[in-house]
């Protein structure tokens, strides 16, 4: 485990894969917070609904490439029903494995995590995998905690 004074950066095992349904969108990742509204609203057309978190977002570009408006990301719930079908929809799997975590419930140090943990594993010789960092989020306490995952290289 590394501490800063804002981060604690945590070696995880995840041993059960979780399912989440979402769909894909474009445009800058500010808009996470309208894009799982829009997606709440798009899964309440199909009779899903949920009422709190937990939610999932992958987030696919590097906004330092990147023009906002082609930014890709995936966003989703985790919700037991089925919408095969429809295209609109798809499905994310959060797969087991060791993963380097990060948690917060302060939204303004999200983004400051992917340098830290980039920073943590490259000073202690851990490679990290391909696969698109994943960014948890949950609501407990009355509070959001949010939690980054990045997938350590078998």
């Amino acid at each position: 485990m590394t501490n800063t004074p804002d981060f604690t950066i945590e070696k995880i095992k995840i041993a059960t894969t979780s399912s989440y349904t979402g769909r894909l969108f474009y445009g800058p990742y500010e808009k996470t917070p309208e894009f799982v509204s829009e997606l709440k609203e798009a899964l309440g057309r199909e009779g899903i609904y949920y009422e709190h978190f937990p939610t999932v977002s992958i987030y696919y570009s590097d906004p330092e490439d990147t023009a906002p408006e082609k930014l890709t990301s995936f966003h989703g719930v985790s919700a037991n029903n089925n919408v095969a079908g429809n295209e609109e929809f798809g499905t994310f799997d959060f797969s087991t494995g060791d993963y380097l975590a990060y948690s917060t419930t302060q939204p303004e140090l999200i983004w400051n995590a992917f340098l830290h943990i980039y920073e943590h594993a490259g000073k202690n010789g851990i490679s990290l995998s391909e696969a698109p960092p994943v960014l948890l989020s949950s609501f407990e306490n009355n509070q959001v905690n949010f939690s980054f995952y990045f997938k350590i290289e078998d």
